[in-house]
């Protein structure tokens, strides 16, 4: 896939909708066990209904033989979820920010831990273990 190609820009918006979409689902399942962001009372509806135009936009994400269809479907299908779960419960999170996918490690020396009695990730260096001795 050429990466200055419609082919490759249209996945890497259907990449990095979906992870987006996942993490503001992870964020209402979060806001189901623990309650959403303080703030939320106040914002509830002007955020959802920003979720709501990101949901719609994955549905503008042209559909052609240039777009991965499952990776387009699975998109739309975690802004659904996204949105369902938000309207129910809000959001633990009223940001998520992420780096454009380009081949290799997103973030080096970082690792994504999930402890089994916690619904939430934790971002964790590993860059300390490979420090050389002073």
């Amino acid at each position: 896939m050429p990466y200055d190609s419609d082919m490759g820009r249209n996945a890497a918006a259907a990449i990095t909708a979906l992870m987006t979409g996942r993490a503001y689902a992870q964020s209402a399942r979060i806001a189901s066990v623990l309650g959403p962001m303080s703030v939320i009372p106040r914002y509830r509806e002007p955020h959802n209904a920003v979720m709501r135009m990101h949901r719609d936009a994955a549905y503008v994400i042209a559909e052609d033989e240039r777009t991965d269809g499952e990776l387009l479907a699975a998109t739309r299908r975690a802004w659904d979820e996204a949105v369902e779960l938000g309207e129910s419960y809000g959001y633990r999170n009223a940001q998520q920010v992420f780096l454009a996918p380009y081949g290799h490690d997103l973030v080096p020396d970082w690792t994504v831990t999930r402890p089994a009695s916690s619904p939430t990730s934790t971002l964790v260096s590993s860059r300390a273990s490979r420090r050389r001795p002073d």
